[in-house]
């Protein structure tokens, strides 16, 4: 059962929703496809909340069906950070030096919650309107949110405040724009720059050989601080 401030949010504006809803049309709201990724599972909840309440949950008959997704989700979180730990004792590394950011671009909020109620406070989205309005569902959760898609100049101001990391930065122009708003913020924005290593021309980021021009631009800008790359390799073979 999921009971953290996410879910508690998550809940009431459920709640919201399905008082203007016929109970077919509440059906087809609650139905949340399969993803791809390991943390991405069906599941349906509804709730009721009293007027002078906090958010409870009213269980029906998809609650059974939530359980076992939301344990799926914690076994299979746990199960990746084992897989953490085990390799960063091979490496002579603290398991703590590792951060895992969960994807979920893939899952529906019940999943979201389920990870937060997991212990899993580092989610990404690729798409910056959805972290806006996921960071604006989640806002009373410990969630801290990466933006892992591509950021254009126009959208820095409303994702900055809500993104912990930028994690798709790729040129001086981008660069400059997240400056001048963390300036205006009075903050210092942490970002990786993206690198396309593997040259697929579907994928953003700078080519290798580029990569230190961008680095001396970033040095150029006092609101920004770059903690890395962020490069993925071209699928090949199994």
């Amino acid at each position: 059962m999921v009971s953290s401030a996410a879910a508690d949010v998550l809940r009431a504006d459920r709640q919201r929703t399905l008082r203007k809803s016929s109970p077919s049309d509440a059906a087809k709201q609650h139905k949340v496809p399969f993803g791809r990724d390991i943390f991405a599972f069906s599941a349906a909840r509804t709730y009721r909340r009293d007027d002078n309440s906090s958010p409870t949950p009213k269980f029906a008959k998809s609650d059974l069906a939530m359980t076992d997704n939301a344990r799926r989700i914690a076994a299979n979180l746990e199960a990746v950070q084992a897989r953490i730990a085990a390799a960063a004792e091979r490496a002579g590394r603290a398991a703590s030096d590792v951060r895992l950011v969960a994807v979920t671009k893939y899952v529906g909020e019940n999943e979201i919650a389920a990870l937060l109620d997991a212990g899993c406070h580092d989610l990404g989205e690729s798409r910056p309107q959805t972290l806006w309005s996921r960071a604006e569902r989640f806002r009373a959760a410990p969630a801290r949110w990466h933006l892992i898609g591509h950021l254009q100049r126009n959208k820095v101001a409303r994702t900055l405040p809500l993104a912990a990391l930028l994690h798709s930065v790729d040129s001086r122009g981008l660069l400059l724009a997240i400056d001048a708003e963390s300036g205006r913020l009075g903050r210092t924005t942490e970002v990786l720059l993206e690198v396309n290593a593997s040259g697929d021309e579907s994928k953003h980021g700078v080519a290798p050989e580029e990569l230190a021009a961008l680095v001396e631009a970033a040095a150029e800008c006092p609101h920004v601080c770059v903690r890395g790359l962020m490069t993925m390799a071209a699928r090949e073979g199994d």
